[in-house]
């Protein structure tokens, strides 16, 4: 009794829906694919003057998620927010969009700043932009703590 082995090759041209699908994962792997998502929804928010909502979405991705185990403590990089491991186009529109609410915010003066977001939050925002520590928390949350990886389309929004 004889055996033959057959080899075939298979080819992008034979199934290109593996091959895209396949492609689709590796990209997934490099960005977080609810950053996309928050971003548009934030941005849905904030063109409709919903800025308490728009920046309820957006800080889950640009703040740090506080960790849960004490080897927290021996981490020597900061493990940064989620906005830190975007590709760099994610990265500038979700820190675009964070100035210009932050903006629409000092804009609204006290009285609709206070009634939009409430009294305690406005004043925090407005006391952020006024003691320049957006600067700081983008690099921090944003670049891991390197002022010199900060996208330069980002250092011309602030």
């Amino acid at each position: 009794m004889s055996t033959t082995t057959t080899t075939t090759t298979i080819t992008n041209r034979d199934y290109p829906q593996m091959y895209s699908s396949i492609s689709s994962l590796t990209s997934a792997d490099r960005q977080p694919p609810s950053i996309p998502r928050v971003y548009k929804q934030a941005s849905q928010l904030f063109l409709t003057r919903r800025i308490s909502e728009a920046l309820d979405v957006l800080e889950p991705i640009i703040t740090p998620s506080t960790p849960s185990s004490p080897d927290h403590l021996a981490q020597e990089v900061p493990a940064g927010a989620p906005i830190a491991s975007a590709t760099k186009n994610a990265r500038c529109k979700v820190w675009g969009l964070y100035v210009s609410v932050l903006n629409e915010v000092v804009e609204l003066g006290s009285e609709d700043g206070k009634r939009a977001i409430g009294s305690a939050r406005w004043k925090e925002l407005v006391d952020k932009t006024s003691s320049c520590s957006v600067w700081e928390e983008v690099v921090q949350n944003g670049y891991r703590g390197n002022e010199g990886s900060v996208d330069i389309e980002v250092v011309a929004l602030l």
